[in-house]
């Protein structure tokens, strides 16, 4: 199991990953509800603490000690910036064009 916290379902876990929250990796998100036509790019604010990994790093060690070869090539950031590449916001790691930013 792959949690941020000791939830009562983790209790019951034989294993539990620690994984890292929204403050500690880069992600995407729609609006809540997915109501919105638009992704919002969350960068990383702080280093994960301890030994917390994001679900794509953690995913990865997992192919691997299973054996599992070229499961992934790229780091999360990577990852986001192919999904925005040719969109009219551009690149998540780059200021975005007048159009794309708030007033």
């Amino acid at each position: 199991m792959v949690d941020h916290f000791v939830t009562p379902t983790a209790r019951h876990a034989d294993v539990v990953l620690p994984a890292t929250t929204f403050w500690e990796r880069h992600d995407m998100h729609v609006p809540w509800s997915g109501a919105g036509h638009y992704a919002i790019f969350m960068p990383k604010v702080i280093d994960p603490p301890g030994e917390c990994r994001n679900d794509l790093d953690i995913c990865a060690e997992l192919a691997r000690r299973l054996g599992v070869g070229g499961y992934n090539d790229r780091t999360d950031l990577e990852w986001l910036q192919s999904f925005c590449e040719g969109t009219a916001c551009g690149s998540p790691t780059t200021a975005a064009p007048r159009s794309c930013r708030r007033a």
